[in-house]
């Protein structure tokens, strides 16, 4: 009986030891970014993965996050070989249960060096232009989402707006990706005739602008910017090449991507850092619950998706076509009339409720201060009499008793 109770003991300190060991477990996620943290392409990515990732994670989610920052320095096998000595030794003693890496340089670096250095960690990617990896990922514990810009459905939505010839100029700078967007113009040129698309690919903002303010096409396709250097030689941030851009002329700016929505830009339809990012997150989830990474899809279709800034569409007074607005997300919706003057309508209505209920309270008091005025004056002339009687009866000298027999009298006869 006593062993029997020892060893319950045992059981019970060893489950709750257990229980213990379990709530201090985090899901270990290593993240490397193809750029820095500051591209919004990047940054995106990285906030829809890890949202959706902490947000349905069965266990709390510990993230450790690097950036190859390969739009400053050019990929190379030296360059890859430096960073991966520079894992190695940051994170000595540390096995992630999961690597996600984004955009074609970080894939390249996982498959070369990540995938030895972890040789049982699986990796998910996304961001991933080429597709001609696919067969050679198959065998090995890497899969991902796939990003393909669809320029198709930006053109038949210029077609849909501008039935006169509309000329357009899809800017670039000279990222390795803009390869697949020039080859595509030229596949598309006989499916759209009427329309004359022109490739402008520059790294320099100021001979960017210069050359803009000698054209007189409609619109603008930013495709990628994030190369783009001052006079200087420093990188710009793409929100201010964006911002300049919108003051070269008189365009219509579209977007390829989502990074690139700022203040002046229509929108388009756009390859989505967010949702290439929940969409990794999800692959990661299948995993945690169970399914092996060799069972695991990749995401081939691109998850693109209509946006549009819905002020910007007003101003240059777009009407969009009825199956693009009912798919698309719409972004700075100007306020309406009560939004923008609510607080001169709340005043204003609460004067007005004032105003009323001091008429209707002048509605339903005044006639019983009439009645009580009428009844005070009533009550004055009263005693006004009684006084002037009174006067009289003492003047007169005779006694209250003998006027009120008399009155009595009068009134029998």
């Amino acid at each position: 009986m006593k062993f029997s109770s020892f060893l319950g003991l045992i059981i019970l300190a060893l489950s709750i030891y257990y229980s213990i060991v379990q709530a201090h477990q985090s899901y270990q996620v290593l993240i490397v970014h193809s750029y820095s943290q500051e591209n919004p392409w990047t940054k995106s990515q990285h906030r829809g993965f890890v949202d959706k990732l902490t947000d349905n994670s069965l266990i709390p989610v510990s993230v450790s996050t690097e950036y190859l920052g390969t739009k400053r320095r050019q990929y190379s096998p030296i360059y890859a070989s430096q960073f991966v000595r520079y894992i190695r030794e940051k994170y000595r003693g540390y096995t992630p249960n999961v690597i996600y890496v984004t955009d074609d340089n970080s894939f390249r670096f996982a498959r070369a060096y990540l995938r030895k250095l972890y040789p049982d960690t699986p990796i998910i990617f996304s961001g991933v232009n080429n597709y001609n990896i696919i067969n050679g990922i198959e065998p090995l514990a890497i899969r991902g989402v796939f990003e393909k810009i669809d320029l198709s459905k930006n053109l038949d939505l210029i077609t849909d707006l501008d039935k006169k010839d509309p000329g357009i100029i899809i800017l670039s700078d000279s990222s390795s990706s803009n390869s697949g967007v020039a080859s595509k113009i030229k596949n598309l040129s006989d499916r759209y005739p009427d329309i004359e698309v022109e490739f402008l690919l520059q790294d320099h903002i100021e001979k960017l602008i210069e050359d803009l303010g000698r054209r007189d096409q409609k619109y603008i396709f930013i495709n990628t910017l994030s190369r783009m250097r001052s006079e200087t030689g420093l990188f710009v941030n793409p929100e201010v090449t964006v911002a300049e851009i919108t003051q070269a002329g008189d365009f219509a700016i579209f977007t390829l991507e989502d990074s690139y929505f700022f203040d002046g830009v229509v929108g388009g339809y756009v390859t989505s850092g967010k949702m290439q990012g929940e969409e990794a997150a999800r692959l990661v989830l299948e995993l945690q619950h169970g399914t092996s990474i060799q069972q695991i899809e990749n995401v081939t279709h691109s998850p693109n998706t209509y946006i549009f800034d819905q002020s910007e569409l007003e101003k240059l007074k777009i009407t969009l076509p009825a199956e693009v607005r009912e798919q698309a997300e719409f972004h700075n919706i100007p306020p309406t009339y009560y939004a923008k003057h609510r607080t001169l309508i709340l005043t204003l209505m609460t004067l007005m409720g004032a105003i009323l209920l001091i008429l209707l309270a002048w509605i339903f008091i005044a006639p019983i201060r009439k009645r009580e005025m009428a009844r005070i004056k009533a009550g004055k002339r009263t005693a006004q009499i009684e006084r002037y009687q009174n006067a009289m009866i003492a003047w007169s000298g005779v006694s209250h008793e003998n006027i009120a027999d008399a009155f009595e009298k009068a009134t029998e006869i």
